[in-house]
């Protein structure tokens, strides 16, 4: 598969950031006040640097994407539970293929535990001894590769578009190196 280099300067910022402890909500705007406590404070932010900076944990984005790509944009940020001590934030970010073909890839990252629903999953070995599960649905239209590192769970969707001809094997493949770019 080509590899196309998506070097914008915002993903470089990622890995030079220092993150609070707890969600940084001073550049977010929440979506709606809401006082019941089992529904999620969601919240926008303007720039992709402000996401990354206002989240409690590292967040790598992968620089060598399948195709060409836009710029990442943050979809949302999320604070579950209990929404007053700014723990147990969520995060999705989307980029989407140039050539308007239906290739995107979502990551998802949260800094606490939920079981997995993968249907199917296959276990894969990642960098750092890190281990991996692997779900790619029946016509390869969709493969998503999930971890966790350092309290921290990623989901990384790759939706493969229209015109797909990846065999299950160079789906995985692909999902490693994406996630191995994230370590």
């Amino acid at each position: 598969m080509k590899k196309f280099l998506v070097v914008p300067l915002i993903l470089l910022l990622s890995a030079c950031t220092s993150n609070p402890s707890t969600l940084d909500t001073s550049k977010l705007t929440p979506l709606e006040e809401s006082n019941v406590e089992d529904i999620p404070r969601e919240y926008q932010v303007a720039s992709l640097k402000d996401g990354l900076d206002a989240i409690p944990f590292d967040l790598k984005l992968p620089k060598e994407l399948p195709f060409e790509a836009k710029s990442f944009k943050v979809m949302n940020i999320m604070d579950w539970n209990d929404q007053e001590d700014r723990k147990d934030i969520s995060i999705e970010l989307l980029t989407v293929s140039e050539d308007k073909k239906g290739k995107s890839i979502q990551i998802k990252a949260r800094d606490f535990e939920v079981e997995s629903t993968l249907p199917e999953p296959k276990e894969v070995k990642l960098k750092e001894e890190i281990d991996g599960l692997i779900s790619i649905t029946q016509e390869n239209k969709m493969a998503v590769i999930e971890w966790e590192k350092n309290g921290v769970t990623y989901n990384l969707l790759y939706h493969l578009g229209q015109e797909n001809s990846f065999t299950q094997e160079e789906i995985t493949n692909e999902l490693v190196n994406l996630a191995n770019q994230m370590l």
